[in-house]
C-alpha cells in the first residue's frame, strides 16, 4: 500500500521575516521555487501569521487538500484586520478546521503552550515538515527541535527564501 505523504509546516512570523506583513509574496516564491510541495497528497499548516499563512494559500494554489490546525480559537483576535480577513478566507478553503487546544482539553494553559501543542500535533499527524528557519530561537526551532525527535523529514527552505529576497534588495 502506498504511504499518503502529509506536510505540515513551521516557520517565522512576520517580525523575523523581510518586510514584515508585506513580505508574503517572498514567502509564496520561495515555496514555489524549493518544489518542496511537489509529490505531496495532503497538507498541514499552524495558520499563524506570516510562514503559516503562506503554505495554506501554497496548500490552495495547488489544490492539495490541507487540514487547519488552529491553536485555540480566537487566535486572530489582535491581529490587523487584513490579516483577519485572509484567515477566515483562508479557514473557508481548509478541508477540515482543527482546534488543537479543545483536542488536549487544555484551556487554562498560556498561549506558548497552546501553539507547541498545535506544532506537535501537525508534527504528529504528518510524514514531514515544511520549515522556513533562520536558525534561532522560538517557536519554530521548538517544532524542528521535537520533529527531529520524531525522526520526521524536515526540509528548510530559507536559503531559497534568502536568495529570493536578496534578488530585490537594494545594494
Amino acid at each position: 500500500m502506498e504511504q499518503i505523504i502529509c506536510c505540515c509546516g513551521t516557520g517565522h512570523r512576520p517580525n523575523k521575516l523581510y518586510q514584515g506583513y508585506n513580505g508574503e509574496s517572498f514567502i509564496l516564491k520561495a515555496i514555489e521555487q524549493s518544489k518542496c510541495l511537489d509529490n505531496i497528497q495532503y497538507g498541514i499548516s499552524g495558520m499563524a501569521l506570516g510562514f503559516d499563512t503562506a503554505l495554506a494559500i501554497m496548500f490552495t494554489k495547488y489544490n492539495i487538500p490541507w487540514i487547519a490546525a488552529v491553536p485555540f480559537k480566537g487566535q486572530e483576535s489582535i491581529w490587523p484586520i487584513s490579516s483577519r480577513k485572509k484567515y477566515i478566507d483562508l479557514l473557508s478553503k481548509a478541508v477540515k478546521v482543527v482546534y488543537v487546544d479543545e483536542l488536549n482539553n487544555h484551556q487554562d494553559k498560556t498561549i506558548p503552550v497552546k501553539m507547541m501543542e498545535r506544532n506537535e500535533w501537525m508534527v504528529d499527524n504528518s510524514n514531514m515538515v515544511i520549515a522556513l528557519w533562520n536558525g534561532t530561537s522560538g517557536g519554530t526551532k521548538n517544532c524542528i527541535t521535537y520533529a527531529n525527535k520524531q525522526v520526521k523529514q524536515i526540509i528548510n527552505i530559507w536559503d531559497v527564501y534568502s536568495q529570493e529576497i536578496e534578488k530585490y534588495k537594494i545594494h
